[in-house]
């Protein structure tokens, strides 16, 4: 056993409880092998715990190392090295190998049971350290010079173990657990088949998968998207007001939002699922609507949207006065109710005039118009009836009297 001053691993964990990162060696004084230790430990967990909380564990692309794979041994499981082998495995940013297919029962002496109810076992990576010292590696024992033992070496090691009925337990201080798969073993049977085995292990563990993953991510966490319908309504006229349906459209500044290439005017305010804009000048037909936020885009809702045009006013006529009677009755007081009759009184602009002088319509169709004698001076006045399109008089004076 070596000779340490404290254990490493009691030093670096209780120098991990209280934040420390790194040390530094002050001069004249004496030189501790517990600083030293430490300060490669301390390097070592902090380059661990940056992959361990970034990368995750799991196996390589391209490998398939620590493949839990059925036995025809009752209580037993293979343990693969992968094709290629041997196989690797990143373990809370320890990377251990298994150098050819091993068993369970090989490397592990606790032996598997036989449920006697239907059980969900996990099967587990148990990895730690272990210090390789002169009596392994004569190496060390520095035959050549000073003929001692000077240091240690420490390597990864690992084993598999399975947690039975149970959840994969904390690791004690030094070890770190990596789930590699689920058991879904059957009542009364003491063998393992293919059917029962769930892979637990993360793989495509590369630089390139992460930047997927992290794109993925970034995607659904910050890029809009459109709901169905995206917009609503699908159809309007030039300058009206539709709303645009989805995710993450309040991300940074204002969005963008176009009708093809043309911007659309947005209207505040803008929540997360809803943006109003305003359908820019274009002519009738459909258009692509998509929006650019801070989060990224431009990103298009898979419905054209269809800008409708505006009909056309429908064609107008000036009005005409009935050949018999038009005004009834042709003498009244101010204020007295008259009927005209005629036609095409229901277009824009509808006056009706004593000489100059307006008169209050009371209610109109196309053919028929109600109104009040004005309040002017007795005597005869022209009735005329006026819109838009035109106006016309009335063949015989009214008297006011």
């Amino acid at each position: 056993m070596s000779d340490y001053s404290k254990s490493p691993l009691d030093v670096l964990v209780a120098n991990q409880a209280k934040g420390y990162t790194g040390l530094y060696l002050e001069q004249a004084v004496p030189l501790l092998d517990r600083d030293l230790n430490l300060l490669q430990d301390l390097i070592y967990a902090t380059v661990r715990s940056v992959f361990t909380h970034y990368i995750g564990s799991g196996i390589p692309e391209g490998a398939d190392g620590f493949s839990i794979q059925p036995s025809a041994t009752a209580q037993d499981f293979v343990i693969k090295a992968g094709p290629a082998g041997p196989g690797t495995y990143l373990a809370a940013g320890i990377e251990v190998a298994i150098a050819a297919d091993t068993d369970y029962v090989t490397q592990n002496s606790t032996a598997l049971t036989t449920p006697a109810a239907a059980r969900t076992d996990i099967v587990y990576l148990d990895v730690s350290f272990a210090e390789v010292d002169g009596t392994t590696d004569a190496d060390l024992n520095n035959s050549a010079d000073v003929g001692m033992e000077t240091s240690v070496r420490v390597k990864p090691v690992w084993i598999v173990r399975v947690a039975e009925g149970v959840p994969m337990p904390a690791p004690p201080a030094g070890h770190v657990f990596a789930p590699l798969a689920q058991l879904n073993r059957a009542a009364g049977n003491n063998m393992i088949a293919a059917a029962m085995i769930t892979d637990l292990r993360q793989s495509r563990m590369t630089v390139s998968a992460i930047t997927k993953r992290l794109a993925l991510i970034e995607q659904l966490l910050l890029l809009p998207g459109f709901k169905d319908p995206p917009i609503i309504p699908l159809s309007a006229t030039v300058g009206a007001q539709v709303g645009l349906q989805g995710r993450n459209f309040d991300m940074g500044s204002t969005p963008q939002v176009f009708f093809g290439a043309v911007p659309a005017t947005v209207v505040l305010p803008i929540t997360a699922g809803i943006v109003n804009v305003t359908v820019p000048n274009l002519v009738a037909g459909g258009y692509s609507v998509s929006i650019v936020t801070a989060g990224g885009g431009p990103i298009t809702a898979p419905k054209l949207f269809t800008v409708v045009g505006v009909p056309p006013p429908p064609p107008t006529t000036a009005p005409t006065l009935a050949t018999v009677n038009p005004v009834v009755p042709l003498t009244g007081a101010s204020g007295a109710a008259v009927t005209i009759t005629g036609t095409n009184f229901d277009q824009p602009g509808l006056a009706v005039s004593f000489n100059l002088v307006a008169a209050q319509v009371v209610s109109s169709t196309a053919i028929q118009i109600s109104i009040k004698v004005p309040n002017v001076a007795l005597g005869g006045y022209t009735i005329t009836v006026s819109t838009d399109a035109g106006s016309v008089a009335g063949p015989n004076q009214f008297t006011v009297a």
